[in-house]
């Protein structure tokens, strides 16, 4: 190939005739660009595919979509496929054109039609990623749910001790979201190398996250504090990405983490004991690290299978050592009030683990998962008001002109511009054409 010219994607397309016309299935395959090694974006877990990323170049991101019958028809097939055309640097919105059976660019409707099954879509990454506006009410969902979860947890270890709480959580999630995996997605299918990534993220994620912070809830942590702690972790996310993997930090990212840190001393002030003390800080701490370090994790995976099989597998590896864990340091009376923790464990599970995680997957398919993340910021203000009107927690002058001064940073960081017009994109090159360069 000349220098400079764009690398081929191959497309695992198959043509099918039925009563005499033929019909094209695209397999997906997007793979994100900025990042080292490149992160396929899409999965591609069927083993029949023949479709792979033949190459990549910093600077390129190359497309094979599905139709979007195929990913309503198919259950085996990844659910994360048109979010994965939503989210990542370069990579523009696709639809399938239903008359021809062929994919075209969205808002630019000049790129030709690609005139054969194995044939690649190339996207320039000079066309920013669109950004769609957040549907009202599963926003407004996924942050009551979500913010709820810190109130749930402050009064769930009155009920019954942090960990032993924390294991029963994700045992009855596991077993749930299986059952509910299984119904609507089907068999699970995924490598053993894939599963060890999701499994060993997921005990980050949810067992190191979650303990340690009902570990901090248990020594007296407020469930206020406790969100707007939590609230910082994609800005903490962005710096730990820079600093381990050399990801680009911008200015805007810097300043909000700072200010947001600001707001979070000014609402701690100088008497850390009526924060839990610096145990429950430090656990708080530990938490916040297991989410963003969660979070880095999910890119290391790359390839996940369908969320809800993925969430089955994690919710399943934190239950166990968690438990144990529960068993060796806080022993087998564990209950302290048993409506309490009956109350809370079903809440625990069927609320914030799957509803959470449905209104989640929502938000992400309709403006990307770095859209849903712009909603953290309005996490703290809404826990401080359930908080007020469920656990009766008031909030000083000082602490809510520091709530206020976090949320406004975390709000700048998390922020998410908006997209200039789509550059044109290139004509599709076939791909032997691609190979012969």
């Amino acid at each position: 190939m000349r220098s400079g010219s764009l690398q081929p994607l191959r497309s695992g397309g198959q043509v099918r005739r039925r009563e005499g016309r033929p019909r094209r299935t695209w397999h997906a395959g997007v793979i994100g660009v900025g990042v080292q090694p490149p992160v396929v974006l899409v999965d591609q877990q069927l083993e029949d595919q023949r479709g792979r990323v033949a190459e990549h170049r910093p600077g390129l991101v190359l497309v094979v979509v599905l139709p979007r019958q195929a990913l309503a028809g198919n259950r085996r097939l990844p659910a994360l496929a048109e979010q994965a055309l939503l989210d990542g640097p370069g990579v523009v919105l696709l639809e399938e054109d239903p008359s021809h059976g062929t994919i075209l660019p969205r808002p630019d409707g000049r790129c030709p039609r690609a005139p054969a099954a194995d044939s690649v879509l190339t996207v320039p990454t000079h066309a920013p990623t669109p950004v769609r506006g957040l549907p009202l009410l599963p926003a407004a969902g996924f942050v009551l749910v979500w913010s709820s979860g810190y109130i749930a947890g402050p009064y769930g270890v009155q009920g019954m001790s942090p960990l032993m709480l924390v294991a029963l959580r994700f045992a009855l999630a596991t077993v749930l979201v299986a059952i509910l995996a299984r119904v609507l997605r089907g068999p699970l299918r995924v490598s053993r190398p894939d599963a060890v990534r999701i499994a060993l993220t997921g005990l980050v994620m949810n067992g190191v996250q979650f303990g340690a912070m009902y570990l901090a809830f248990d020594a007296g942590l407020g469930a206020t504090l406790g969100a707007l702690l939590h609230s910082l972790s994609p800005v903490l996310t962005a710096i730990l990405a820079w600093l381990l993997l050399h990801e680009r930090l911008s200015l805007r990212q810097a300043v909000g983490f700072l200010v947001g840190v600001a707001g979070v001393l000014l609402v701690l002030g100088p008497d850390v004991d009526e924060a839990g003390g610096a145990l429950g800080l430090t656990f708080a701490v530990i938490g916040v690290l297991g989410l963003s370090f969660g979070t880095l994790g999910q890119r290391w995976i790359g390839h996940a299978p369908d969320p809800l099989w993925s969430a089955t597998i994690q919710f399943g590896v934190s239950a166990p050592p968690v438990f144990v864990l529960a068993l060796v340091v806080e022993g087998t009376d564990v209950v302290r009030d048993p409506q309490i923790a009956v109350v809370s464990v079903f809440y625990l599970a069927v609320v914030n683990s799957i509803i959470g995680l449905l209104l989640l997957g929502i938000l992400a398919r309709e403006g990307g998962a770095s859209a849903a993340s712009s909603v953290f910021f309005l996490m703290p203000p809404v826990t401080a008001l359930l908080a007020w009107l469920v656990l009766g927690d008031t909030l000083s002058a000082r602490e809510l002109v520091g709530l206020a001064v976090a949320v406004v940073g975390v709000a700048v960081a998390t922020a998410i511009g908006r997209p200039s017009a789509v550059a044109p994109t290139e004509a599709p090159v076939p791909a032997d054409r691609a190979r012969g360069r």
